[in-house]
């Protein structure tokens, strides 16, 4: 069962379980959490929006929580309801299993910023919303909100 209102909890799961983001996250974090048998499996925090973009974080226990259903939801929050265009993830150098599964979901690895963690190197990932499988295609080929001048 997909969790909504629960942002404190999810955000202390993530931070729990996803390493370097132990120092939390800024006081306008916004967290859905993924529950099986009233325990949360998977948790995502948006954090340091900025209008056009948005930080992600995630988190797991299982690789059971990552199917379509979900990966639809946590990418359609910045996406389609607050229309980002990019989102920006974080993971440390050493961390080869986060980077595979961040490309794995589609995001690019854009750089890497030196000591950027406290024992690791910082490496950075983006996705912008017209690389994002998983939310509606229609999505995409949507019309510009204002018509071009000729």
């Amino acid at each position: 069962m997909m969790i909504y209102d629960q942002h404190a909890r999810i955000i202390r799961f993530v931070c729990q379980h996803a390493p370097h983001a132990e120092n939390g996250f800024d006081q306008h974090a916004v967290a859905i959490g993924l529950e099986e048998n009233g325990e949360l499996i998977a948790g995502c925090v948006y954090s340091e929006y900025r209008g056009h973009s948005i930080h992600i974080s995630m988190a797991s226990t299982t690789p059971r929580w990552a199917n379509r259903r979900t990966l639809a939801v946590f990418f359609g929050y910045p996406f389609l309801q607050l229309k980002c265009k990019r989102l920006t993830a974080y993971t440390g150098k050493s961390m080869a299993n986060v980077r595979a599964f961040l490309t794995r979901l589609g995001f690019t690895q854009e750089g890497v910023i030196r000591e950027g963690f406290a024992d690791d190197d910082c490496v950075v990932y983006g996705m912008l919303s017209g690389e994002c499988r998983w939310i509606p295609r229609t999505f995409h080929e949507r019309q510009p909100d204002s018509a071009a001048c000729a």
